[in-house]
């Protein structure tokens, strides 16, 4: 292994280290599905939940107890709600598509695999 190769190597893993070790608190939680309600008492609509998607008497609601976690099949990972209440996501994703595009034309282009006219 050269000497430039080990430095490239050298930085790229503290680069890597220095990204993990600024990383916080990471995005968490689950989306309770949108429910008629048992004999239509209640209806409640698609919500995104920071914590928990609970449910009690009929009512699903977000808390921070594990112990009134709804069932498995009465929530889901991802759901509409979550862009609504967290706007920069699809912004962020829309940027990260881009700059992916952009990287995979310019290699095309370089190796001239794609020629622009």
């Amino acid at each position: 292994m050269t000497v430039t190769t080990y430095k490239m190597l050298t930085l790229s893993i503290s680069v890597l280290v220095g990204l993990f070790l600024l990383v916080g608190d990471v995005e968490g939680g689950e989306c309770c599905k949108a429910h008629d309600g048992i004999f239509t008492i209640a209806t409640n609509k698609e919500m995104w939940c920071s914590d928990y998607c609970c449910f009690k008497l009929s009512n699903y609601y977000c808390c921070d107890d594990i112990s009134f976690q709804a069932d498995s099949w009465d929530r889901e990972e991802i759901c509409g709600d979550y862009f609504s209440q967290n706007v920069w996501a699809p912004i962020l994703i829309s940027i990260a598509c881009l700059a992916s595009l952009i990287v995979i034309m310019n290699k095309m282009v370089r190796a001239n695999v794609y020629e622009i006219n």
